[in-house]
């Protein structure tokens, strides 16, 4: 008996990524300043987790249009995600980690690619390349300053089809909660493009 694997396709090592507009964006009004306590569960899950999400670009809608539409909402969206404007900081009385919701921003990234998506091969098999498409914030700021949310929009050749990732600390938003930042991210952007 013989065993089978599925060859996967010859892919796209560098996407040549070029960045256009890195921004800290705050939330559209004025947010409650307070912490947030963490328990040791949350403690220990301190890492990032990367997510990509591909669509379809809409030709009606330029890329600097799309881009502009997104930042908007996602402040508008901060003001109920308040806690994704702030930053971990350890507490001197406790020696714990926690969120200070301090409004100082996430990020919102811009940028595109020559590549066509058709190009990358297919989504469901790993790629390496997968890693030009997730910016690292540590890039631009103080490690004492690194926002808990990442959000960024790519446009790929001529924005035929686009791409949106997220960087979220594992800590701050677990599976349902970034299911429901999404959501209403999206919320916010079908009311500011009619």
């Amino acid at each position: 008996m013989g065993t089978s694997c599925i060859e996967s396709p010859s892919l796209v090592q560098d996407l040549k990524v070029t960045i256009h507009e890195t921004s800290t964006i705050f939330p559209s009004k004025e947010t409650e300043k307070k912490t947030l306590f963490l328990s040791n569960i949350d403690k220990v899950v301190n890492f990032d987790v990367d997510t990509v999400h591909f669509f379809s670009a809409n030709k009606d809608f330029s890329p600097q249009k799309v881009a502009q539409k997104l930042k908007k909402a996602l402040e508008d969206a901060l003001v109920c995600y308040d806690f994704l404007a702030g930053r971990l900081s350890l507490n001197p009385e406790t020696k714990r980690l926690e969120i200070d919701c301090n409004a100082k921003g996430a990020v919102f990234v811009v940028a595109s690619t020559h590549h066509m998506l058709t190009e990358i091969g297919d989504l469901a098999y790993p790629n390496p390349a997968f890693a030009h498409l997730v910016h690292k914030t540590e890039d631009f700021l103080k490690p004492t300053d690194l926002p808990l949310c990442t959000l960024q929009v790519k446009c790929f050749h001529f924005c035929k089809s686009a791409f949106g990732n997220s960087n979220l600390l594992h800590l701050v938003v677990q599976y349902v909660a970034s299911a429901a930042l999404y959501l209403a991210w999206a919320a916010q952007n079908a009311t500011s493009f009619e």
